[in-house]
C-alpha cells in the first residue's frame, strides 16, 4: 500500500474566545464558513494534507483549542509534540491582541524551543472596525521572531497561505535535520572524530 503522506505534523491553534480559531480551521480543512457562533468546548481537531510537490505530501493534524480560561490547563497538555502553534487575535478587539502576549508567554513556557510560531490577526473582513493596525501585529511577531499574517476566515483570505507556509516550513526543517543526520552518520562511518 502506498504511503499517503511524507511527513505528519501536529499544529495547535490558540487564542482568546471568539477570535475565529474554529472558523480558520473550518475554512482551511473544509472550505466552509459558518456565521453562527458556537464556542468550542475543550478541544477539537481536523486533518488536511498539503502537497509540497507531486511526490511530497504533508499531513497536518490541526488542533483547535478553546479560548476560555477554565480550559487553559487542558490546552497546555496539547502543546506537547506540537510542531507549530498558531496564535490568533481579532483585529477588531484590542483585548484579544493584548491577550495574545499572554498566550505567547505561555507558549514559550510549554512548547519545544524549535516549534514554529505564527501570529495571525483574523477578521480583516471587518476592516472598518479595526482596532489593531497591521504594523502592531507585525512588530509583535518580529520582536519574537515569529511569522505574521492577517486573515479573514469568512472570505478565505490568507487562510490557505498560513497553513501552506507552515507545511513548507516544517518540511524544509525536517529535510535539513535529515541531511545533518545523514552527514553526521557518514562522518562516523569514515572514522572522523567528533
Amino acid at each position: 500500500m502506498e504511503k499517503l503522506y511524507t511527513y505528519f505534523y501536529k499544529v495547535l491553534i490558540v487564542g482568546d474566545i471568539n477570535v475565529g480559531k474554529t472558523s480558520i480551521l473550518d475554512q482551511f480543512t473544509n472550505s466552509h464558513f459558518d456565521d453562527s457562533y458556537v464556542s468550542t468546548i475543550g478541544i477539537d481537531f481536523n486533518v488536511k494534507t498539503v502537497n509540497i510537490d507531486d511526490s511530497v505530501k504533508i499531513k497536518l493534524q490541526i488542533w483547535d483549542s478553546c479560548g476560555q480560561e477554565r480550559f487553559r490547563a487542558l490546552t497546555r497538555t496539547y502543546y506537547r509534540n506540537a510542531k507549530a502553534i498558531v496564535i490568533v487575535y481579532d483585529i477588531t478587539n484590542r483585548q484579544s491582541f493584548e491577550n495574545a502576549k499572554v498566550w505567547i508567554k505561555e507558549i514559550e513556557q510549554y512548547v519545544e524551543p524549535d516549534a514554529l510560531i505564527v501570529l495571525v490577526g483574523n477578521k480583516t473582513d471587518l476592516y472598518p472596525k479595526r482596532q489593531i493596525q497591521y504594523f502592531e501585529g507585525h512588530e509583535l511577531a518580529n520582536s519574537r521572531y515569529f511569522e505574521f499574517f492577517e486573515t479573514s476566515a469568512k472570505y478565505d483570505n490568507n487562510i490557505q497561505t498560513v497553513f501552506t507556509f507552515i507545511a513548507h516550513k516544517l518540511f524544509a526543517e525536517s529535510e535539513e535535520r535529515q541531511k545533518k543526520s545523514i552527514s553526521l552518520r557518514d562522518k562516523r562511518k569514515k572514522g572522523y572524530c567528533c
